[in-house]
């Protein structure tokens, strides 16, 4: 998956203005196309770990420590097989990759831990989301938009019950 969002990706956007609307909208700052690899595959593996949210607080807690542990190391893990020029991702770029892991792991606790019991996974409960200076949002990934918005902001919409079965 690397390997295509870095083919997709044009080096242009290798850099991306710190975001403008960072006060009119909570998320994370997606800063440069490394920020949003690493916020893709973490935020991914999160869900995916956190898999359905139980009913009490203690399970809840005790789930995201496991999602936790589980992601730790899912950021460079995705750079294994990936290819930059035929050959290895160079380390300083995995690491770029990786340091956004805390930010979006500090936004997206709260929003797991308050969301109600159910037995729908939560990746159907939630969309990733990231929002370009224009205002428009645009679900990640997506093979209808292969650019970071420029000023973009990482966040999650959350799901009716109904629209995730």
């Amino acid at each position: 998956m690397m390997r295509l969002i870095a083919a997709i990706l044009p080096l242009t956007m290798l850099t991306v203005p710190a975001s403008s609307i960072a006060a009119e909208r909570e998320g994370v700052p997606i800063n440069s196309m490394w920020d949003f690899m690493g916020t893709l595959t973490y935020s991914s593996c999160l869900l995916k770990e956190y898999g359905f949210v139980p009913a009490t607080a203690p399970e809840r807690e005790k789930l995201l420590s496991h999602a936790v542990k589980a992601c730790e190391g899912a950021v460079s893990r995705s750079f294994k097989d990936a290819k930059m020029n035929g050959s290895d991702f160079p380390p300083f770029l995995i690491q770029l990759a990786e340091q956004i892991a805390p930010q979006v792991r500090a936004y997206m606790f709260p929003i797991l831990r308050d969301l109600p019991p159910s037995q729908t996974e939560t990746r159907k409960r939630v969309r990733l989301m990231i929002v370009g200076k224009d205002g428009k949002g645009y679900e990640i990934p997506s093979e209808k938009n292969s650019k970071i918005p420029e000023n973009a902001i990482f966040y999650v919409e959350i799901v009716s019950e109904a629209a995730a079965q």
